[in-house]
């Protein structure tokens, strides 16, 4: 029987408490809000309201064109012209433990409209959500109305300044937690660039498509993070050289030997898998290399079906072509197709 404790051995006790405060669903929180632009993104915050738990911010996108151009400047309403409308057009988001989120700007020219309310917590066991009043209760206006007498809009401009053809989307999950991706278009709306922002590192993820001669998408180029904090077109993306972007001309020809893309001058994945990565610490000191061949590329059958012919992988040793003159044959999957015929076998 053990009649002392060793001094190796003790007891600790520890009382946690969790506190929550009445919430009362009926108060009208006040209704000015602070927003600015940072980044590329719309800054919102707003004042604490006693007993909330959790806040939801709730912003609707008013579209400001007119239809019409001046000197091929698309024309942008003044918000005097127009109306807003929080129930049937809005983005929401539940935030808890912060009075602030920032909003992507990755629409057109116009308007962001916003309000907020506060959550609380009720029930026996304090587990129920109790939905507050929302801010817009005490302005004029209230959920919808005259733009210019609501007193929380800000005005933005196109995204690129309407320089590129891009769709643009955002997804959520819990406490606002989002993903938001770009995809920039040529003229006849054929994807060139895709972009998705990589919270993790504060830069964006950039892929790709190179198109050959006939239009159809011959190079799909990897997905690399670029250091650019906020979504935007990346000039240089793939380059042949210093100063010749990397495309059709250089792969889709009769030649014997397909050319790599330049490491040093570009910004996307040939300098993200290479050695002249400059970013080598940590987990990026064992990023493959892929000698300038960080896409797979994509050969179509010289007839009018359009079927699908070859098809290589990432790196040098996979490519369709022939890429050290002869030295090593090329590695591929090639695609045979045959018709059936409908005798007995």
């Amino acid at each position: 029987m053990v009649t002392t404790i060793p001094d190796a051995l003790y007891l600790e006790q520890e009382i946690t408490t969790e506190r929550f405060y009445n919430f009362d669903q009926t108060f009208v929180p006040e209704a000015m809000m602070d927003a600015s632009i940072v980044d590329g993104e719309l800054l919102v915050t707003w004042p604490y309201i006693q007993g909330a738990e959790a806040y939801e911010l709730e912003w609707t996108w008013v579209n400001g064109y007119t239809g019409e151009s001046t000197g091929g400047v698309a024309e942008v309403a003044a918000a005097t012209a127009l109306t807003y409308d929080f129930k049937y057009n809005a983005t929401r988001v539940r935030l808890e433990g912060q009075n602030y989120y920032s909003i992507p700007l990755i629409y057109g020219d116009g308007y962001i409209a916003f309000r907020y309310r506060g959550v609380g917590m009720g029930g026996t066991t304090f587990e129920i959500p109790l939905e507050g009043t929302w801010s817009s209760a005490g302005t004029t206006e209230g959920e919808s109305g005259i733009l210019s007498s609501y007193p929380n809009y800000v005005a933005i401009n196109a995204h690129e300044g309407n320089d590129f053809n891009y769709g643009a989307g955002m997804s959520f999950i819990e406490n606002g937690v989002r993903s938001v991706g770009v995809t920039y278009m040529d003229g006849v709306l054929k994807p060139r660039q895709s972009q998705a922002q990589l919270n993790s590192q504060d830069k964006i993820i950039v892929g790709s498509t190179i198109y050959d001669h006939y239009g159809r998408p011959a190079i799909g180029v990897m997905s690399a993070p670029v250091d650019q904090s906020t979504l935007g077109y990346v000039d240089d993306l793939n380059m042949y050289d210093a100063t010749t972007p990397y495309s059709k001309d250089h792969f889709d020809l009769d030649a014997s030997t397909l050319v790599p893309m330049d490491e040093t001058n570009s910004n996307g994945a040939a300098n993200y898998y290479s050695d002249q990565n400059a970013d080598n610490t940590g987990a990026n000191g064992y990023l493959p290399d892929a000698d300038g061949y960080p896409f797979v590329q994509v050969q179509y059958s010289p007839d009018p079906t359009g079927r699908i012919k070859k098809v290589g992988g990432l790196g040098e040793d996979l490519q369709l072509e022939d890429t050290d003159g002869g030295a090593n044959e090329a590695h591929y999957t090639e695609y045979v197709y045959t018709t059936l015929w409908l005798t007995p076998m």
